[in-house]
């Protein structure tokens, strides 16, 4: 989950417009391209929870990758996945909790997004 998150982060610090063709949005791009690296590696990507943030001054509201407000503001992307989506086996011990993988990191390239 973390090389997921962390191999998504590319995606929110690049120019976009080239990769992202309307009526998709880079949002979506990411959360898709999150839950095939996920399940691509074993796990269920369906069961991911995806947040994707401001950090900071708005901390917690949703995080817009097409605004151009948002470029060179911190965003965190957050997966998390319950562990009883992992483990093989039942486990008392752990039941209920949860797995999460983060990454925090400034969005866009710094030039502007070019039109």
């Amino acid at each position: 989950m973390q090389s997921a998150v962390r191999e998504a982060g590319r995606l929110v610090n690049t120019d976009w417009s080239d990769i992202v063709e309307a009526p998709d949005t880079p949002n979506a791009k990411l959360e898709r391209d999150l839950r095939n690296f996920v399940t691509a590696s074993g796990l269920p990507g369906s069961e991911l929870d995806i947040t994707v943030e401001h950090v900071g001054d708005n901390a917690g509201q949703p995080f817009d990758l097409a605004d151009p407000a948002n470029e060179l503001q911190q965003v965190r992307i957050t997966l998390t996945l319950g562990y009883e989506h992992i483990s093989l086996f039942p486990n008392n011990y752990l039941g209920g909790a949860e797995v999460k993988a983060s990454l925090v990191m400034r969005s866009g390239m710094g030039g502007g997004l070019s039109n």
